[in-house]
C-alpha cells in the first residue's frame, strides 16, 4: 500500500497536467500525426517525453537553482521565440508544390523524436512547471516517511509515465483524423501550425519583456 499512492497519483496527475498543456509541443505531436502518420506520431511523443524527463532529472538532482535564475529564463525565453517564429514562418511561407514533394520524401524516425525532443524543449514553461512538481511532490513525502525519497522518484515517474499515456492517445486519434483529409486540407492544416508557433512565439518575446522590467 506504501507504493500504490504515489503510482496513481503520478499517473493522474500527469494525466491531467498533459489534458491542460497546449504548448509548441502539443500542436507539435497533433501536427505529425495528422501528417506522417501514427510512427512519426508516437515517435515525437517518445520524444516530448525524453525531454520532460530529462527536465525532471536534472531538476530533482539539483540544477534547480540555476533554471530558477532570472538570467537564465530571459536568454532561454529569447531563443526559444525566436525559434519559433523562425519555424512559424517558414511553414507559412511554404508552398503546395513544395509541401507536396516534401510529402512524398520519408521522414526519418530519429527526426521525428528529435522535433517532439526539442520543440518541448524550447517552451520555458516546462521548466517552470517541473519546479513546481518537483517541490510539490516532495512536500507531499516528508522526510521522517521510510523511502521517502524513492516514493518521490516513484511519483515523478509516474507522472512522466501518465503524460506519456495521454499523448499516444493523441496521436491515435490524430492518425485516424489524418486518414480522412486530402493534400489540400493537410497543407492548410501545416499553414495553421505556422500560424501557431508564431502566436507562442510572439508571446514568449512578450513573457521575455516582463522577465526584462520593459513591461
Amino acid at each position: 500500500m506504501l507504493w500504490v499512492t504515489p503510482v496513481w497519483e503520478g499517473l493522474l496527475q500527469g494525466l491531467v497536467i498533459n489534458l491542460l498543456s497546449f504548448g509548441p509541443s502539443f500542436f507539435t505531436l497533433i501536427h505529425t500525426g495528422i501528417r506522417d502518420g501514427k510512427k512519426h506520431g508516437l515517435m515525437v511523443a517518445f520524444g516530448i517525453f525524453m525531454s520532460e524527463a530529462v527536465v525532471a532529472s536534472v531538476l530533482f538532482f539539483g540544477l534547480r537553482p540555476m533554471f530558477v535564475n532570472p538570467y537564465f529564463q530571459m536568454v532561454f525565453t529569447a531563443l526559444a521565440a525566436c525559434a519559433l517564429i523562425f519555424m512559424g514562418l517558414r511553414a507559412i511561407m511554404h508552398r503546395y508544390t513544395k509541401f507536396l514533394r516534401a510529402m512524398n520524401v520519408p521522414v526519418r524516425s530519429g527526426t521525428s523524436m528529435l522535433r517532439g525532443f526539442l520543440f518541448n524543449l524550447v517552451n520555458p514553461f516546462v521548466i517552470l512547471l517541473w519546479v513546481s512538481l518537483i517541490s510539490t511532490v516532495s512536500l507531499h513525502y516528508t522526510a521522517d516517511q521510510p523511502f521517502h525519497r524513492e516514493m518521490i522518484m516513484l511519483n515523478i515517474l509516474c507522472i512522466l509515465l501518465g503524460y506519456f499515456g495521454m499523448d499516444v492517445l493523441k496521436v491515435y486519434l490524430s492518425h485516424h483524423i489524418g486518414r480522412n483529409l486530402n493534400h489540400r486540407v493537410t497543407f492548410l492544416i501545416n499553414r495553421y501550425f505556422g500560424y501557431i508557433l508564431t502566436a507562442i512565439g510572439t508571446y514568449f518575446i512578450y513573457h521575455f519583456l516582463r522577465l526584462s522590467g520593459v513591461l
